[in-house]
């Protein structure tokens, strides 16, 4: 009787902490939503569409007056320094090079037989001077009028390529009326960019990436930025150099796509804006590791659609939860499903 008597109050005392036991309530995991860090760096860009361009121009203009009798060359054709372009008929100076040429003939001949005359006495020394005065002269006006017939043949002064004819055969033109542009072998990219995006932060000497026709991308830098309009539509010219090699295919008037590189984060990774917890200097994220939460600080960097440069960087591979921040704790058990699965 003893023994179960003591039994009895054993088992009295033991039945009410078991329901006391199994009255408390367990933790649950957190749900929350994770993503992947990124590693590579942010960039805040704008996207633009240029055109190619020569680096060098020039505007060759007619120098005589005359009639247009032949262009020697096809636009968008590329021509050696010294090519004849464009060749001009002046009758006036073709006829003044000849009455020119014919005194010439004459003066030189009297020079000569006065010099003959004077070595034997026969004429004064001073008429010999001026028989050599007048011979000079003539050479010098011929020479000043054959210079101009030759401006009746207009020359490529570099090598480059046609840009565009200003006038057709049979034309009459001016002194001073163009001809033709003539474009450099050098190419560059212009780019006409609205005044808000100056401001946003394109500026000379910041990266640009080019892509071209039939080409992959190429790395320049604004090398120019001049105004191009004024008023309520105010543009300025962005001019960005272009390496010979890499647009080696490139024609001029062909677009290509630009893109200015404005910022680069700094460090090497990212999370999305909705991980970052906390305010102020006092930030950080959890990382979401084997159903546990482990709060990360950090500092925060430059923010790109959505997404925010972060250090220092987390392991490679990491998670971070984007969802539910206000009720993790450093150790926290998690539920966690990825942003990627949509659930």
């Amino acid at each position: 009787m003893a023994l179960a008597l003591a039994g009895a109050i054993l088992l009295a005392t033991a039945l009410p902490g078991c329901r006391r036991e199994s009255a408390e309530p367990k933790t649950l995991p957190v749900a929350v939503r994770v993503s992947t860090v990124r590693t590579a760096p942010l960039q805040r860009t704008l996207d633009y569409l240029g055109t190619v361009a020569p680096a060098k121009q020039v505007l060759l203009a007619a120098r005589v007056q005359g009639t247009v009798t032949a262009l020697g060359a096809e636009e968008g054709e590329s021509v050696a320094e010294g090519r004849e372009l464009a060749s001009l008929h002046a009758p006036d100076l073709e006829a003044a090079v000849a009455r020119l040429r014919a005194d010439h003939v004459y003066w030189s001949r009297r020079r000569d037989e006065d010099e003959g005359l004077a070595a034997r006495g026969a004429v004064p020394q001073d008429q010999l001077e001026a028989s050599k005065r007048t011979a000079a002269a003539a050479a010098a006006a011929l020479a000043e009028a054959e210079a101009r017939l030759g401006w009746t043949r207009e020359r490529s002064p570099f090598p480059g390529s046609i840009l565009e004819w200003r006038v057709e055969a049979g034309q009459h033109v001016l002194p001073g009326q163009a001809l033709v542009l003539l474009g450099g072998l050098e190419i560059e990219v212009q780019v006409p960019v609205v005044a808000e995006d100056l401001r946003a932060g394109i500026k000379e000497g910041i990266p640009a990436f080019l892509t071209g026709p039939g080409s992959g991308t190429i790395m320049t830098t604004v090398q120019e930025v001049a105004p191009a309009a004024s008023g309520q539509g105010r543009t300025f010219a962005v001019t960005l150099p272009v390496p010979a090699v890499a647009g080696a295919d490139w024609r001029p008037g062909e677009p290509v796509r630009v893109r200015f590189s404005l910022e680069e984060s700094t460090g090497g990774a990212a999370v999305p804006s909705r991980a970052i917890a906390g305010r102020g200097d006092g930030k950080w994220i959890f990382l979401i590791e084997d159903g546990i939460a482990r709060r990360w600080e950090v500092a925060t960097g430059l923010e790109v659609d959505g997404w925010v440069s972060i250090a220092p960087a987390p392991p490679q591979g990491a998670v971070v939860a984007v969802t539910n921040l206000d009720r993790l704790s450093d150790g926290a058990a998690v539920f966690s499903v990825s942003e990627e699965a949509g659930s």
